[in-house]
């Protein structure tokens, strides 16, 4: 999990600006068997499609490294996640009051250990 959270981190003092981390994420959760910590880093693509409405499609790249801590039976307690995807996101071009609705839907590929 170090390793993760180290790899993620450096990410995010990269000088190029072009390689500048447009958002992060930390996401937690605990169960009554597992306990779970996230951290997402994401690159906007600066790119809008079918915008002539009040709607357009954009899109970001998330990285996402994860890891789960069981308290289970099972030998193995704990599982890492490192993946990358593509997300693409329906939203309006402007908010319409207090409600901004927005979906967003992406695939990728994650390596668990």
């Amino acid at each position: 999990m170090k390793k993760i959270a180290f790899a993620l981190l450096a990410c995010c003092t990269l000088n190029n600006t072009a390689n500048a981390v447009d958002g992060i994420a930390f996401t937690g959760g605990h169960g009554p068997d597992a306990n779970m910590v996230a951290v997402s880093l994401t690159w906007d693509w600066g790119k809008r499609w079918f915008t002539e409405g009040d709607w357009h499609l954009g899109g970001y790249w998330e990285l996402t490294g994860a890891a789960w801590k069981g308290d289970g039976p099972s030998p193995e307690k704990e599982l890492y996640a490192i993946g990358i995807a593509p997300v693409f996101r329906l939203q309006r071009f402007t908010p319409s009051g207090w409600l901004n609705p927005y979906a967003e839907a992406g695939i990728g590929a994650y390596q668990f250990s």
